[in-house]
């Protein structure tokens, strides 16, 4: 798995998608040092599960992380990282901390969620974190044991970043990704409209793009619905947006896949919603 990057989404019946098209256009901005300078204010404080008390310095592992995200962007941008596990986040696997960012949100790894562990990534492979009882909050190096880890040992105590939280401080990152947020992951017979967000840098700007969309019926596979755009997409270098509306014609349990390609065929991006754990997104 080396020199790759997987993502790694998990549909969790118990969260329903939310629209974050504005998550994004984020309505204030914020630097990584911005969100370092407040999760490095509480360094020194004590851990204790279930807290959120900026005043003494105590809270959990996750409830720092959304204490500190929340300061920096306010609530209504990023309430729902309360929700540590969900697939809105966009979880990506690495292997290797040198993809990381300054001020990424991190989790570990396991079974059928992104972790049980989170921190903020503040660089030079060092974290702010409330890392336990034992230790409280402060920095510590990302090197050590994964407990969870999915695919083997690392060397690192992390190997998820979130898509959603990096792209609130770095809007344009050097890689290509598409993604959708699923209307329902239970057909009705209803009509349903598929939005698609789609980047694809400048640097890219020679290569031009397709959008695969694919309806997977999830008790007996096989495709509900099949998408693929008839235009080439251009490297703009800025976000882009489709919006495909389709009705079913049953009722269904499905997944979703979408998937980027490029003029040769190559497989860019893809997202699948599928619960296996063995389903991941592949960035080169």
């Amino acid at each position: 798995m080396k020199g790759k990057i997987f993502v790694f989404v998990f549909l969790l019946s118990t969260f329903i998608s939310i629209l974050f098209a504005n998550s994004i256009s984020q309505k204030r901005v914020v630097t990584p040092q911005e969100i370092i300078n407040i999760a490095e204010s509480m360094k020194g404080g004590t851990y204790g599960w279930g807290v959120t008390d900026p005043t003494d310095k105590i809270f959990d592992c996750w409830s720092f992380v959304n204490w500190v995200y929340q300061t920096a962007f306010g609530y209504d941008q990023v309430h729902y990282l309360k929700y540590r596990n969900r697939a809105d986040l966009i979880w990506i696997y690495f292997d290797n901390p040198t993809v990381l960012l300054p001020g990424d949100v991190l989790m570990n790894g396991g079974h059928h969620s992104v972790g049980f562990h989170g921190a903020i990534y503040v660089g030079n492979n060092m974290t702010m974190e409330a890392r336990g009882r034992n230790y409280g909050i402060g920095s510590w190096n990302i090197k050590g044991y994964n407990k969870y880890a999915p695919y083997g040992q690392t060397g690192y105590r992390f190997c998820y970043y979130s898509l959603l939280a990096r792209l609130w401080l770095y809007p344009h990152p050097n890689f290509a990704y598409v993604y959708l947020i699923p209307p329902s992951y239970i057909f009705s017979g209803e009509s349903y409209n598929l939005k698609i967000h789609y980047y694809i840098p400048k640097s890219f700007s020679l290569v031009k793009y397709i959008i695969k969309i694919d309806v997977i019926d999830y008790i007996h596979p096989r495709h509900v619905l099949e998408i693929e755009t008839s235009n080439n997409i251009a490297a703009t270098g800025n976000r882009g947006i489709m919006n495909f509306t389709f009705k079913s014609k049953e009722a269904k349990f499905v997944f979703y896949r979408v998937e980027l390609i490029d003029q040769n065929g190559k497989k860019v991006f893809e997202q699948e919603t599928n619960v296996s754990p063995t389903q991941v997104w592949k960035v080169p």
